[in-house]
């Protein structure tokens, strides 16, 4: 008698292997997309409760930031302006109408990123782009 496994044996084994860790890897990354859409979503909520506690002492939103910017007096709010889970990704401070509407958005800085445009906050509850907190899967793809 020999000792020892087949080649067909070994290939099964390694073909099973191969599947199994191909499952593992698909979910570990639908996990950390998942992950990323929730700390998108609270850095969000970060940044709206600076943005109506500023609203609520002065009466007005801090003026337009730029891309990737933070606006102007959000500081004592705010500690530092959030970095997004994706590092192709900005959040993007919008101020219209004189400092009574504001839009709080999520942008692709890259182009070959899927993100696009995605609104996380709006001072009148209508968004712009996409509204991030009523998109199908909740995931963020970098």
């Amino acid at each position: 008698m020999h000792k020892g496994f087949t080649l067909i044996e070994l290939l099964v084994v390694i073909a099973i292997i191969g599947i199994l860790s191909s499952v593992v890897l698909a979910s570990l990354n639908t996990a950390r997309a998942r992950t990323r859409y929730t700390q998108a979503i609270a850095q969000m909520r970060e940044i709206r409760n600076a943005a109506e506690a500023y609203f609520a002492d002065n009466g007005v939103y801090p003026p337009d930031a730029g891309i990737g910017g933070m606006p102007t007096g959000l500081s004592p709010y705010l500690s530092s302006w959030p970095t997004p889970p994706c590092s192709n990704n900005v959040y993007d401070w919008n101020n219209f109408s004189s400092g009574t509407n504001v839009h709080i958005d999520l942008r692709t800085v890259s182009p070959s990123a899927s993100v696009g445009n995605l609104c996380v906050y709006s001072s009148t509850g209508t968004c712009s782009g996409t509204n991030i907190l009523t998109i199908a899967v909740k995931e963020l793809s970098c």
